[in-house]
């Protein structure tokens, strides 16, 4: 209807987009996309994630390309320690495989973020809760459409 409807495309305005994920997934998004196509995309990929958190699976394993800076968009998940860890080994070593494993079983979520270098593998571990995890994939889903 935003494209179809000049009224409506005036109403699909980030205030519509706000209420109407509000709405339907009773959550809130920190993500303001710049156009209605991207708000499109973005509500497509929390539909997405709201399936894959209803589904009562016990393992997640996300696969990114090495180049996009992951850390970036989730590193407030992990401490500040954990984040230096992963950095320093990015100086020394070559990543070229980066990816993310999330075990949960009911409300107790464990997420593991692993860089794999040619010399060694970077790994760090933190415990989440489910809001949290749902926020994650959102951000991985969004910004990384790629992830596998």
């Amino acid at each position: 209807m935003c494209f179809t409807n000049k009224s409506c495309y005036k109403s699909c305005n980030d205030n519509f987009w706000k209420d109407k994920i509000k709405y339907d997934f009773n959550i809130s998004v920190d993500i303001v996309p710049e156009n209605i196509n991207k708000w499109i995309f973005l509500y497509n990929q929390i539909k997405k994630v709201s399936y894959i958190i209803d589904k009562p699976i016990q393992m997640l394993h996300l696969d990114f390309k090495v180049t996009d800076d992951i850390l970036y968009y989730i590193g407030y998940i992990f401490t500040s320690s954990d984040i230096d860890f992963i950095y320093t080994g990015e100086d020394y070593d070559t990543i070229t495989k980066q990816f993310i494993r999330i075990t949960y079983k009911n409300d107790l979520i464990d997420v593991q973020y692993t860089e794999v270098g040619k010399n060694d593998y970077y790994t760090i571990n933190t415990k989440i809760e489910k809001n949290t995890l749902m926020d994650i994939l959102i951000i991985l889903f969004y910004y990384f459409p790629e992830t596998k």
